[in-house]
């Protein structure tokens, strides 16, 4: 390893952490540290270390001598999490509006001509397609968020926005409307280089309670998915 690359704790954490969003270890799976050392050709220690820091996130959960868990899933939880984002990323966002400069905003508008790019890809679905669009729907939302001026808050957010992607990944197999999607996220866009915070922190809550809507319309019917957003 290089001074200055990643450490093994780093590694064991970033391999972690994906295969629980895309849902390669499950929620409520036990995670055994002989099988996870095995899985990712790490010693005990950094694989440790990263479901800890995992656990910080919210992807894991622990007991006192029984070991760790990766942390299940439910409607509750999904609720609280886009709540909590809703406050949180709305205070980022206005802070963003009221303080975020012109590099600020070409790099949000760069961000979402990105997103709009490969938006069919929703659609057409070729190999490797979920990867790409979530990798282009984070840097988005997190370009949405950058010019808050405040590290602590943009980690938060964050954290957040990948407790929300288990779920996300959850809905990606149903069917979508690309031209709703770059609609919705376009209208994001343009009212926050608008400099309107007010309606853009009203119009960011909506756009986040939209996963709330797709989750409910997926319990009763998978078929009411078609055209919904997911934030």
């Amino acid at each position: 390893m290089s001074e200055t690359g990643p450490t093994l704790a780093e590694i064991a954490t970033e391999r972690l952490r994906r295969d629980i969003i895309h849902g390669a270890l499950k929620p409520a799976e036990k995670l055994q540290l002989r099988g996870l050392k095995a899985r990712y050709g790490l010693g005990g220690s950094p694989i440790r270390e990263a479901l800890s820091r995992l656990e910080s996130e919210g992807l894991v959960t622990s007991e006192s001598q029984r070991g760790f868990w990766v942390a299940p899933t439910s409607a509750e939880d999904l609720r609280d999490i886009i709540r909590l984002r809703q406050v949180i990323e709305g205070a980022a966002l206005r802070h963003s509006i009221e303080h975020g400069d012109e590099a600020w905003e070409i790099a949000l508008v760069t961000a979402f001509h990105r997103l709009q790019k490969i938006a069919k890809q929703l659609v057409e679905r070729p190999p490797g397609w979920e990867e790409s669009w979530e990798a282009r729907h984070r840097a988005f939302h997190m370009a949405l968020l950058a010019g808050c001026e405040s590290p602590r808050m943009t980690e938060q957010c964050a954290k957040l926005y990948a407790e929300t992607q288990r779920y996300r990944r959850l809905f990606l197999g149903y069917e979508f409307v690309a031209e709703e999607i770059v609609e919705e996220h376009r209208r994001l866009m343009q009212v926050a280089v608008d400099r309107d915070a007010d309606k853009a922190v009203l119009d960011h809550a909506a756009h986040l309670a939209l996963t709330l809507d797709l989750d409910a319309a997926l319990q009763l019917s998978p078929s009411n998915a078609r055209g919904r957003n997911v934030a």
